[in-house]
């Protein structure tokens, strides 16, 4: 949805023109105090990334959940209590391409393409206490794609359709600063950054680096909030170097429950991979090909994914054919978003694959793992809202749901 929805390139020769109307003979980086594109004396931070202590969305023991919805044409958000299985219904304003954000107990929304702001929601009354509109200097929309807080309370925020990455503080009258990452971008000059979180005093983020022919691949790139600048993890230069990763557009970054130190990641590409930012390299935990007995073949049908704390199951929500064994999605992409499907993959002793449940619709981010449940948020036109599964059985069983949070669920998160 979100590839497709947002599809830059008409607004960048939008932007260029307004620019060049505006003022013909000026650069439109020079006319923002940056620096124009060139990269021989690029200043990268010293040392190596931090890559501990990792902090991600939501808190070890949630209780609640962060729910965008949307229609397509409003929004709102809502939240759910866990326990009660109870929802308090459009406690806030939202957008049609919003998604919520929740670190430290602070709960952010995202309001991406064409919106292009910030909302910070007070966790009393769920109401936006700050509202920050977002601009860059070379995108007529930035597009702001995530949010992490640095340690000293900073928001480092990746704008998908411009080559900076954003650091300000979420408070009125804040002054914002920009981070060059043209550095780690393909040749159209943006390197489409996404997904951000931190770990210790390193912030990384996800790029995509979307190339004109439609061939990319991802990378985690780290930047040291201490000096604001980008590490090179290789040392040579002159260009930037992140961690590659195996697969493509990435979709949700997780911690490794496995791990104490918090150096190893989840990531949901073109299959589940295991990075370990110490050693700065990937592995598949779940391989394209363990993706493909499901009928999972292509970059757009992964949605969400979450794990069990003993990283022996993980659960992927996507868009499969309902005959996957006849259905090929690179010759009938209609045929591979007919529905989406809950899957249960074990890790360990056979690695069997379950289904939970199927027929469901969505869209964005919408699935958690909450204890011994299951939540997942579904479009489905009939019956809209939460469903909660629990694991106490493999697979797992539906015990609640749809619960109602008004428009129809976009993405959650757990505060």
């Amino acid at each position: 949805m979100t590839r497709d929805a947002q599809d830059w390139r008409p607004e960048r020769v939008l932007a260029g023109l307004v620019l060049a109307a505006a003022c013909p003979a000026c650069n439109p980086h020079e006319a923002a105090g940056l620096q124009p594109l060139s990269y021989e004396d690029f200043e990268f931070a010293e040392g190596t990334p931090d890559a501990e202590a990792c902090v991600f969305d939501g808190d070890d023991d949630p209780s609640k959940l962060v729910v965008t919805t949307t229609d397509f044409s409003t929004g709102a958000v809502s939240i759910v209590d866990v326990a009660s299985r109870s929802a308090d219904v459009d406690v806030a304003i939202g957008s049609p391409d919003a998604i919520p954000v929740s670190s430290g107990g602070q709960i952010a929304i995202v309001h991406r393409h064409l919106f292009d702001f910030i909302d910070l929601l007070s966790a009393e009354t769920w109401r936006s206490r700050v509202q920050l509109a977002l601009e860059a200097p070379d995108a007529a929309s930035p597009n702001p794609h995530g949010l992490a807080f640095g340690p000293d309370g900073s928001a480092y925020i990746p704008l998908f359709g411009s080559r900076y990455l954003l650091k300000t503080r979420l408070e009125y009258g804040a002054t914002p600063s920009f981070i060059d990452m043209g550095i780690f971008a393909d040749r159209d000059e943006r390197p489409e950054a996404s997904i951000a979180f931190r770990c210790g005093t390193a912030v990384w983020i996800v790029i995509q680096r979307y190339d004109w022919k439609g061939a990319y691949r991802d990378a985690l790139v780290a930047i040291d909030t201490r000096s604001d600048l980008p590490y090179d993890l290789d040392g040579e230069g002159p260009d930037g170097t992140g961690i590659d990763l195996l697969g493509t557009w990435a979709k949700q970054v997780r911690a490794d429950p496995t791990d104490p130190r918090g150096g190893r990641l989840l990531v949901l590409t073109t299959g589940v991979e295991q990075v370990d930012l110490r050693e700065q390299e990937s592995e598949w935990l779940l391989s394209p090909g363990d993706f493909e007995q499901v009928g999972i073949t292509i970059p757009e049908q992964p949605l969400a994914f979450d794990i069990d704390a003993n990283l022996t199951h993980a659960y992927v929500l996507a868009y499969v054919p309902r005959d996957a064994a006849a259905s090929k999605c690179e010759d009938d992409w209609g045929l591979c978003f007919e529905q989406a499907t809950i899957f249960d993959f074990a890790l360990t002793g056979d690695r069997s694959v379950s289904v939970v449940e199927n027929g469901l619709h969505a869209l964005a981010p919408s699935l958690e793992v909450v204890g011994d449940e299951l939540w997942v948020a579904t479009r489905t036109i009939a019956a809209p809202g939460l469903l909660v599964f629990s694991l106490r059985s493999t697979p797992p069983s539906r015990v609640a749901g749809p619960i109602n949070v008004g428009l129809p669920p976009y993405a959650i998160t757990t505060l």
